[in-house]
C-alpha cells in the first residue's frame, strides 16, 4: 500500500504502549472517585494523547503529498481517503490531549489552589490549545452529554479562542505574583530575577496576543518592560559581574508556543535574549503600531515588510522619487489617505474575499458602482466630511465622473465574462498596463485640476476565479504618472486590481 501504509504500521508498533496506558487510565477514570487520582490521570491522559497527536502531527500540514511518493501504487482516490483517515486521527489526538488538560484546569479551579506553582505550570502550557484553536483554527461544539465541561472563553477580545488562551496565562501569572512576593520577603534575589523574566515574558504573550486579536492597548507590554527592569535590578544584586547571563529556556510557555507566536510577526525565536525582549516591549509602549517595532521587524528579517509599508515604499519608489515636487500638491495627503483606505479593502478581499459572492449578483455596472460609492460614504463619514458627488460633465472625458472623494476622481472598471471584455489580458501587471493605456486620457482628463486620480478594476472572469496562483499582493496595484504631462505639474493615477477568486489566496500559500 505504499509509503503511507508502512509508516502507519510503524506509528501504531512504537505507538502501541501509549495506546494501551491510555486505554488502562480511561478505563481507571470511568470509576476513580479520589479527586486528587482524577486530577493525576487527567494529566497523564493528556500528556499520552499529545505524544500521539505529535506522531500524526505531520499530516495536518499537507505534508501528505510529500509522503505518498509511490505514485504507481496509490492511486489518487485512495490517497486522498488515506490522507483523510490520518488528518481525522491526528485532529482527534490533538482534541483529546486538550480536553484532558482543560478538565484537570476545571478542577484546579474548582478547588482553588491556583496559586501552587505546580499548578500555574499547567496553565502555562497553552501550546495545545494555540495549535487546536489559533493555528488550526478548530472551533469546540459543547457535548449536551458533559453540561460542565467547559473552556474560559470570555476576556479582553472578540476572539473567543484568543480569549481562553490569555486566560491561561493570566491564572499562572496571578500564581506568579505569590512566588514573587515570598522571594522578596526573603530578598532571595536570584530567584526573584528569574521569575520576573517569566512574569514579564507572560504580560509580552499576552500582548502579542491581544495585537494578534486586533486590539491596540499596550498596558500589558508596561506590564513586560516593568518585569524585565526588575529582573535587571535583581540580576545586579548576586551576579557575578564577569559572567554573562542568559535568559530562561524549558519552560511550559516556550515550547512551541512563544516563538510560534513572534513568528507571526516575523520575530525569530528571541526567548535567551533578555535585552530584546525588553526594548521589543518598551517599543510596543511606543504604541499600537510604533515605528522602532515595525522598524526592528524589517531589520530581523529583510523579506518581510507589513503590508502598509510595501504600499508606501512602491509610494516613494514610483511617485515622489520620479516626481519630488508632487508633495506640494495641496490634494495630496487626501490622496494618500484615500489609496491607504483603498488598499486597506485590497487587503481584505484579499484574505477574506467579501467580493466572491456579491460579485455574482450584479448584473451590471451600477451595482459596482453602488458598492464602492457606499465605501466612500463610510470613509467621509469617519474622516467627518459632508458627502458629495460630481454632477459637472466633463466634455472631453464624455461624462460624468464614477466617484469623488474631497475632489479627487475615482473611476471604476467591472472585468467580467463577456464580449466586450475579452480583450483584457490576466496577467496582474499587463492589465495595469493595459488600463492605463486604455482609461489615461478620461482619467486625466477629470484629474486636470488636483492632478491627482484613482482607477479601481474588480475582475471577477471565470478564468480569474480559478487561478490556482494568484500574484503577490503587492502586484495588484501600482502607480503611473502622465510624463505628457509632467512638465505641467504631472498627473498622478494609482490603479488598483481586485482579484475576485474561488479560494483566498492566503489559503493557497
Amino acid at each position: 500500500m505504499g509509503i503511507c501504509r508502512t509508516k502507519d504500521n510503524t506509528i501504531k508498533e512504537i505507538a502501541k504502549p501509549t495506546l494501551d496506558a491510555i486505554a488502562s487510565m480511561e478505563n481507571e477514570l470511568s470509576t476513580e472517585l479520589d479527586t486528587d487520582r482524577k486530577g493525576t490521570i487527567y494529566l497523564n491522559l493528556s500528556k499520552e494523547y499529545k505524544t500521539m497527536f505529535y506522531q500524526y502531527k505531520d499530516f495536518l500540514n499537507d505534508g501528505m503529498c510529500k509522503i505518498c511518493e509511490d505514485e504507481n501504487k496509490i492511486k489518487c482516490n485512495e490517497k486522498n481517503q488515506i490522507q483523510k483517515h490520518y488528518i481525522q486521527l491526528a485532529k482527534e489526538y490533538l482534541w483529546k490531549s486538550v480536553y484532558y488538560r482543560e478538565k484537570l484546569l476545571i478542577l484546579i479551579k474548582e478547588l482553588g489552589v491556583i496559586d501552587y506553582p505546580s499548578n500555574s505550570n499547567i496553565f502555562m502550557d497553552v501550546d495545545l490549545k494555540y495549535r487546536y484553536f489559533v493555528e488550526y483554527g478548530y472551533i469546540f461544539k459543547p457535548n449536551e452529554n458533559e453540561k460542565e465541561f467547559y473552556f474560559d472563553v470570555f476576556g479582553e477580545t472578540q476572539n473567543e479562542s484568543i480569549n481562553t488562551i490569555i486566560n491561561d496565562l493570566r491564572y499562572a501569572n496571578r500564581a506568579y505574583y505569590y512566588v514573587i512576593k515570598r522571594y522578596e520577603e526573603d530578598k532571595n534575589y536570584e530567584e526573584l530575577s528569574v521569575w520576573y523574566e517569566v512574569q514579564g515574558d507572560l504580560y509580552l504573550a499576552i500582548q502579542i496576543l491581544l495585537m494578534k486579536a486586533g486590539e491596540g492597548l499596550s498596558d500589558n507590554a508596561k506590564l513586560a518592560f516593568d518585569c524585565y527592569k526588575k529582573r535587571f535590578e535583581n540580576l545586579q544584586m548576586f551576579a557575578d559581574p564577569k559572567t554573562a547571563y542568559g535568559g530562561i529556556i524549558g519552560m511550559p510557555y516556550q515550547i512551541g508556543f512563544f516563538d510560534k507566536l513572534l513568528k507571526d510577526y516575523k520575530i525569530p525565536q528571541v526567548y535567551e535574549s533578555i535585552q530584546f525582549k525588553k526594548n521589543l516591549a518598551e517599543w510596543i509602549c511606543d504604541g499600537s503600531e510604533p515605528k522602532k517595532f515595525k522598524s526592528y521587524i524589517r531589520k530581523t528579517n529583510i523579506d518581510f515588510l507589513p503590508e502598509e509599508d510595501k504600499l508606501k515604499e512602491k509610494l516613494k519608489q514610483k511617485v515622489t522619487d520620479m516626481y519630488p515636487n508632487i508633495e506640494s500638491n495641496r490634494y495630496w495627503n487626501n490622496w494618500k489617505y484615500l489609496i491607504n483606505f483603498i488598499h486597506n479593502k485590497l487587503i481584505q478581499n484579499w484574505n477574506e474575499q467579501p467580493l466572491k459572492n456579491l460579485t455574482k449578483k450584479w448584473t451590471d455596472e451600477k451595482d459596482m458602482h453602488h458598492w464602492l460609492q457606499d465605501k466612500i460614504d463610510s470613509l467621509l463619514f469617519i474622516k467627518n466630511e459632508p458627502q458629495f458627488q460630481s454632477i459637472k460633465e466633463v466634455p472631453s472625458a464624455g461624462g460624468n465622473a464614477d466617484h469623488w472623494f474631497k475632489y479627487i476622481h475615482i473611476e471604476d472598471k467591472w472585468i467580467r465574462d463577456s464580449s466586450t471584455y475579452k480583450s483584457y489580458p490576466f496577467e496582474v501587471n499587463e492589465l495595469i498596463e493595459y488600463l492605463w493605456k486604455e482609461h489615461k486620457p478620461q482619467i486625466c482628463s477629470y484629474a486636470q485640476q488636483n492632478k491627482l486620480g484613482l482607477l479601481i478594476a474588480i475582475d471577477s472572469r471565470d478564468e480569474t476565479r480559478k487561478n490556482l496562483s494568484p500574484p503577490y499582493l503587492v502586484n495588484c496595484y501600482d502607480f503611473k504618472i502622465d510624463k505628457d504631462n509632467l512638465s505641467n505639474s504631472g498627473i498622478c493615477v494609482a490603479i488598483f486590481v481586485f482579484h475576485v477568486l474561488n479560494i483566498t489566496p492566503s489559503k493557497r500559500k
